[in-house]
């Protein structure tokens, strides 16, 4: 088998350092918006600084340009990372308020498409190896679906709820209109149950009549659309 050339993981360095950069400028935003890993970072420095800011937060601080430098002098890792000058001048590739948000999704992108890179790699090495294939692929297959790509999050199957006393999620009634909403109460209270379930039958009901599958048949030569309020009663 012919040798392989060394594969160029893909990366970012100025939108990872646009990332650490943003959470010094605005590190009350920026936690509350962006969601990151250490992991997610190529270059190990990055990840060590990213680790420092997160133990500054733990403390109950908010991580500053001080505070981050300090952490990392503690844990021996400062000069490391380039020092206090470097960890200053990651401001500077900050070009907007919302660049550190953007940038991040450029950082889990790469870093996405390096896990891809690994488990691919790790699949040609069984292949080539004449490994088990069908549980390479079915680790491959588990961690593939691990990888987080944004998107719907992963349904919960029902068979997972065996205990009926779990303190299942309740329906989010605030989200229908008020007179949905007073309909599914006083439905629920008058036959005894759960709002959840008076609430999906009036869902189903509502989506029937905006698909125009539901009408009224006054008479042999009238036929007439529901109204959105009688579907619901």
């Amino acid at each position: 088998m012919p040798e392989q050339s060394p594969l160029n993981y893909p990366s970012n360095m100025d939108a990872e350092r646009s990332v650490l950069g943003s959470f010094l400028l605005d590190p009350v935003v920026c936690w509350e918006q962006i969601d990151i890993e250490a992991s997610d970072f190529y270059e190990d420095s990055h990840a060590k600084i990213y680790e420092a800011m997160l133990e500054v937060k733990t403390q109950g601080l908010t991580p500053d340009l001080t505070l981050v430098s300090e952490e990392l002098r503690k844990a021996g890792e400062l000069d490391g990372c380039g020092g206090y000058v470097y960890l200053a001048n990651l401001e500077q590739f900050v070009l907007s308020s919302s660049a550190g948000i953007e940038c991040a999704g450029i950082v889990k992108e790469k870093a996405q498409a390096r896990k891809l890179m690994k488990l691919a790699q790790a699949l040609l090495k069984t292949a080539a190896e004449e490994g088990d294939l069908a549980v390479a692929i079915a680790n491959a297959s588990r961690e593939i679906s691990a990888i987080d790509c944004g998107g719907w999050e992963t349904p919960v199957p029902l068979s997972e709820f065996t205990d009926l006393d779990q303190n299942l999620p309740e329906f989010p009634l605030d989200c229908l209109p008020w007179w949905g909403r007073n309909m599914v109460e006083t439905v629920a209270r008058d036959i005894q149950a759960p709002a959840c379930f008076c609430a999906n039958l009036w869902l189903g009901n509502v989506a029937s009549v905006l698909t125009g599958k539901l009408g009224v048949k006054v008479y042999h030569t009238y036929y007439e659309h529901c109204n959105l309020y009688l579907a619901g009663a």
